[in-house]
């Protein structure tokens, strides 16, 4: 056997991840497409803050039968994207509100792990396409809540972190609720778009840890994490830097628009 046939055989993590950086060109080319999405999906949360399960979710699921295959790819590839992030929102972070939110949240990932580990992949792909139609009709209504309540009981907190774990667990789409909860906070944009930075990082270790558990994450998808993290980073960092020079009202209407035409596609594969 050849050192490329070793290699390609999947011998070592380490044999396999140089013959696939450096043979580009896989026996199937389907398997590389995950690898331009989350590319697409770490620009456009570079750019907003948000967004990276929204786009990378329905896409994926073009390409692969298997939800939980799918958002353990997302966690993987997102930790590294908010990571970059992370030094940006540091000193704009409200950080009084974590310890009560990540509480809920830990309550919260545990149960959506449990409703991933027990689901089949049809009732999946239905629920991940009604998050997502969801998440895409309430952003293009423009509908939030009226008058902010800046001093929210911690009981507020607590329960939205639940409801943001078991979204985050089942789908990767654990924004939305963190959006809402902000909104009712009355904090301005910048203060939202670096709230969730360490919210999101918390929520992938946690989630993480479940997939460990549901035995999800394997030694191919670490992999292929690993080689989409090299086209993802600059690109993250180029929707950072256009960040203030695209209108924010007219990127969030087309982006939503694609996402709702996406939700309902998720719900067709779900039937």
């Amino acid at each position: 056997m050849t050192l490329l046939a070793e290699c390609r055989g999947g011998t070592t993590l380490a044999g396999e991840f140089i013959w696939r950086s450096t043979f580009l060109l896989p026996p199937n080319v389907l398997e590389y497409i995950p690898v331009l999405v989350i590319a697409l999906a770490g620009a456009l949360k570079g750019f907003s803050g948000l967004g990276f399960a929204l786009v990378s979710v329905p896409l994926l699921a073009l390409v692969w039968d298997d939800p939980k295959k799918i958002v353990t790819y997302i966690t993987l590839c997102s930790l590294v994207q908010t990571c970059i992030m992370l030094k940006w929102a540091i000193p704009r972070v409200p950080w009084k509100v974590l310890p009560p939110l990540f509480a809920g949240m830990t309550a919260g990932v545990v149960v959506g792990i449990l409703l991933l580990d027990i689901l089949k992949p049809e009732p999946m792909f239905l629920i991940l396409g009604a998050i997502v139609l969801a998440i895409s009709i309430w952003k293009l209504s423009g509908w939030m809540p009226g008058k902010p309540v800046p001093d929210l009981p911690i009981s507020g907190t607590v329960a939205c972190g639940i409801v943001t774990g078991v979204i985050g667990a089942v789908s990767c789409a654990n924004g939305p609720p963190l959006i809402l909860y902000s909104a009712v906070r009355g904090w301005s944009a910048e203060t939202i778009k670096a709230f969730v930075q360490p919210v999101f990082i918390f929520a992938a270790i946690l989630q993480l840890i479940g997939y460990l558990y549901i035995d999800t994450v394997t030694s191919d998808l670490l992999i292929l994490a690993a080689i989409s993290i090299v086209p993802m980073v600059p690109a993250t960092v180029v929707g950072m830097r256009f960040a203030d020079r695209i209108p924010q009202q007219a990127f969030e209407r087309a982006f939503y628009s694609f996402v709702l035409i996406s939700g309902v596609a998720l719900l067709y594969r779900g039937l």
